[in-house]
């Protein structure tokens, strides 16, 4: 009985996790066939580039850097002292898409309060920055954005490998949770909330 159990279990969570997260190994076509830019003046975010990752110091996240859009060198580190939602996904990822509407109401929700966004998109190839931009401007994502073409940032977080990923970090930057798969606004307010009293 119980290895029955077992089996219906594990068949469960693979359902699961197949319908509401992407791997790594699903195709970008889709999303650069989809994918409409915006005017250059309706562009109110510019995805940044990545630029390293500091070691890996107990149970915090390293700390990393990027340039934004405008060419400003910023780090993880300037979101201390404020809880950060860090969000990993990709422009050709459904269930990402998805999510993302729920995820900017969220932000703008919580904007006010200690909380941060960043989302770190895992496209790659030489269509990625445009890919990415274009997305954002599509959903009007308003948090900061960049992308980990080498996949360091994801093996910084523990080797992500499956979009959407989701981590909250506390104030001084430690991971406070983590899931995979698609969620919405309901769950990230709640998950959020907890950490801000």
């Amino acid at each position: 009985m119980k290895t029955l159990f077992s089996l219906f279990f594990i068949s469960g969570v693979i359902v699961i996790f197949t319908f509401f997260s992407c791997s790594k190994k699903e195709s970008s076509e889709s999303a650069k066939n989809n994918n409409t830019a915006l005017p250059s003046t309706a562009r109110q975010n510019i995805v940044g580039d990545f630029i390293s990752v500091s070691p890996k110091n107990g149970e915090r996240i390293p700390d990393f850097f990027w340039k934004d859009g405008h060419m400003n060198e910023t780090s993880l580190s300037a979101f201390s002292g404020k809880i950060t939602l860090v969000n990993f996904w990709a422009t050709w990822c459904g269930p990402c898409q998805h999510e993302t509407p729920d995820m900017i109401e969220v932000y703008n929700a919580m904007k006010e309060k200690d909380v941060q966004f960043l989302g770190i998109s895992a496209d790659t190839g030489p269509s990625a920055k445009e890919d990415v931009q274009n997305f954002i401007n599509e959903y009007k994502i308003p948090y900061a954005v960049i992308i980990d073409r080498d996949e360091a940032l994801q093996q910084a977080f523990g080797n992500v490998r499956a979009y959407p990923t989701t981590f909250i970090l506390g104030k001084n930057g430690t991971v406070l949770s983590q899931w995979v798969g698609l969620r919405d606004k309901d769950f990230f307010t709640t998950e959020l909330q907890k950490y801000l009293q």
